[in-house]
């Protein structure tokens, strides 16, 4: 992301993205709450408590995504899909709800960034994990949260990249991995 941009930074609080509390200069703006009864579904709700986005998770197939309160339904796979049928792509394209425009999130070392698809090498936005920092004066560990950076055209689509976000990062932290059977590998 250039430095010129005006950054977005979202908060994740605690460190689960099923969840979790997701602020914006210190305020909420989305929650993000697992049920387990009767079947396990993460729910993403605003600030007004409105229903941005949920999914229902699945073991062997797809997880189920439903936009809004009673929204679009559709398989996990069918919104966000492989870049390529290579065994350890790491790349997975959704397509905007407004304008159609596509976007391809990619796996880094310390997270994932979400570029715009038409060949820009600058992502649009980064997620950098959650990590714990020593303190030399007190010598003790403090937690730094997890945090979403954003440049402006991100921001306008928010909700979609926060669902995103969510669905990948609760399979890399499930261990996933693809051509292993994995979520990256499997969203088909």
């Amino acid at each position: 992301m250039s430095e010129s941009q005006s950054i977005t930074t979202l908060h994740l609080q605690p460190d689960n993205p099923c969840n979790c509390t997701i602020t914006l200069d210190g305020r909420t703006v989305y929650e993000v709450v697992t049920t387990h009864e009767p079947k396990t579904v993460t729910t993403l709700r605003n600030a007004a408590g409105a229903v941005v986005g949920s999914f229902e998770w699945r073991d062997i197939r797809s997880d189920i995504v439903t936009f809004g309160e009673d929204g679009a339904t559709l398989a996990l796979g069918d919104w966000l899909k492989r870049e390529a049928w290579v065994p350890f792509a790491d790349g997975l394209t959704f397509k905007a709800k407004g304008g159609g425009k596509s976007f391809t999130w990619k796996k880094t070392a310390n997270g994932m960034q979400l570029f715009a698809k038409e060949g820009s090498t600058q992502p649009i936005v980064q997620f950098r994990r959650a990590t714990r920092v020593s303190n030399k004066s007190t010598e003790t560990q403090e937690s730094v949260p997890g945090v979403l950076l954003m440049n402006g055209q991100a921001s306008k689509m928010m909700d979609e990249v926060v669902l995103s976000f969510i669905l990948l990062e609760k399979g890399r932290r499930a261990g996933h991995e693809p051509g292993q059977g994995g979520y990256w590998g499997h969203i088909l």
